[in-house]
């Protein structure tokens, strides 16, 4: 029984939420310390500013630094309740994937399947940040001898803590410039000679690359970290690998060349999109809701126009204006490449969608009002309405294919825009953008990409990302990497 998944993501959220009043902070230039033992209902703070000038600090905490654990609450199998700490909880399933055949490991697997979860008791907890950011929240033994980085001079710590089961509290024990004896240190820097966040780390002690790729910092967006400044991708993202010396690493970034303030602030699965909606069953289960596109007579009838210029009285004409015809009334099945055409239309001036909503200063300040929709949906229908009669077959490591990959990628990276369609389990002809390239450690090109699925690019992060081998033989979109 794998309990730790389901409810990591459970205690995250209530950590955060749960206790929201502090009290005063003590003097400035006194190294932090709670009363020990801490008082049960205790929210308070404590600040400190280092004292001479610097660009960032260490902090060490005492051995004696404890607080209540994170717990797992279980019923037995004679229904009495058992209160697990998720540290042991952890360490037991770790051992049971290093060692599952032991009479050891039979005996615990089958102690946690004869427990039935039923929540967790939310422990209490140490919160470390500055005014610019988190610093990162610990419970438990996890700040017991530990030296921890603040960027900057000054530094809030705040404990909170539940209505049961006290510890020692937390001490720091020193703060210095340089870290101590002892500590190796794993630097990220951003930009300039600060560094962004500073993982102190003992030698030996295994540790994974964070992840950096996607963020976008005005007209560029990180796509990894080198070891040198300047450098290209030296490290895979979540690379884990053993501190034995201190590590610096130096963001890698290149060209956006479509900012998250050009992309639209909604998806395209949020309510605009549902015109006439109805919640359909499936075998008792609630799906989410369908209805018709929206298209105003305006758009119809410039849908008709187009239509008949481009393709005239032929088969594969009167097909598009049949369905151009009907488009009002066809069920809708998303709207991607409507989303992606207009976004891509307005960044290279080819069209205007600021004018349907006053006061809007670029696409993403643009509502999804009825106008909207319906200029989105016009795009959309220019894919949509000639679907049944086109075909097409890709046959991956074909010379036609590759091509085309390489086409693709010098595309990008030579600074334009890429309108992509592609095909995956489960996904039917998606439509994005891609926006950014660059070649991983592996030497595979990468590209990065605007998809209307999500808003996470309007804020400031790609999370969609396609993945063309050194030779381009094959390409493989996010999901099929994450396999």
């Amino acid at each position: 029984m794998n309990v730790t998944k389901k409810v990591l993501s459970l205690l995250l959220c209530a950590a955060l939420c749960f206790g929201l009043t502090v009290f005063p902070a003590a003097a400035k230039n006194t190294l932090p310390e709670s009363a020990h033992p801490y008082e049960n209902n205790c929210e308070q703070t404590w600040e400190y500013t280092y004292s001479d000038d610097v660009n960032g600090f260490f902090m060490t905490f005492s051995e004696d630094t404890r607080l209540e654990p994170q717990a797992l609450i279980f019923l037995d199998e004679n229904g009495e309740t058992v209160i697990l700490s998720l540290d042991d909880v952890i360490d037991m399933e770790l051992m049971l994937e290093e060692d599952s055949e032991s009479e050891e490991a039979e005996r615990i697997a089958a102690y946690l399947d004869s427990l039935e979860h039923q929540g967790f008791k939310v422990g209490d907890r140490v919160e470390i940040y500055t005014e610019e950011e988190f610093i990162g929240f610990y419970s438990g033994d996890e700040l017991a001898g530990r030296t921890v980085f603040v960027p900057g001079r000054s530094v809030t710590i705040a404990l909170y803590s539940n209505d049961s089961v006290t510890d020692y509290g937390f001490k720091v024990e020193s703060v210095s410039a340089k870290a101590p004896e002892g500590v190796l240190t794993v630097s990220c820097y951003l930009d300039g000679d600060a560094p962004h966040a500073v993982e102190c780390l003992r030698e030996g002690d295994e540790t994974l690359i964070p992840s950096i790729r996607g963020l976008i910092r005005g007209d560029k967006v990180c796509v990894g970290w080198s070891d040198v400044p300047g450098g290209p991708v030296a490290y895979d993202e979540y690379e884990v690998f053993t501190v034995m010396e201190n590590l610096s690493l130096y963001a890698v970034e290149t060209d956006i060349l479509l900012l998250p303030e050009e992309v639209f602030y909604f998806d395209n699965y949020d309510d605009p999109f549902l015109v006439n909606s109805v919640t359909l069953t499936l075998e008792g289960m609630e799906m989410p809701p369908v209805g018709n596109y929206y298209l105003r007579m305006n758009e119809r009838l410039a849908l008709l126009r187009n239509f008949g210029k481009t393709l005239g009285i032929t088969p594969l004409g009167l097909i598009a204006m049949r369905n151009a015809m009907l488009y009002p009334a066809t069920l809708w099945i998303g709207s991607d490449v409507g989303m992606s055409l207009a976004a891509a239309l307005q960044h290279c001036g080819k069209a205007d969608l600021l004018s349907v909503q006053e006061g809007a200063e670029n696409v993403r300040d643009l509502e999804g009002t009825p106008e909207l929709i319906s200029l989105i949906n016009y795009y959309q229908a220019q894919d949509t309405v000639v679907a049944d009669a086109l075909t097409g077959a890709y046959f991956p490591g074909s010379a036609w294919y590759r091509q085309q990959l390489k086409k693709i990628y010098e595309t990008v990276t030579g600074g334009d825009i890429v309108l992509f369609q592609w095909s995956a389990d489960g996904l039917t002809n998606h439509t994005v953008l891609l926006t950014a390239a660059f070649d991983d450690v592996q030497g595979n090109h990468v590209l990065l990409a605007y998809d209307p699925d999500s808003y996470s690019y309007a804020e400031g992060y790609v999370y969609s990302f396609f993945t063309i081998s050194p030779d381009y033989l094959l390409m493989c979109d996010k999901e099929a990497l994450e396999v």
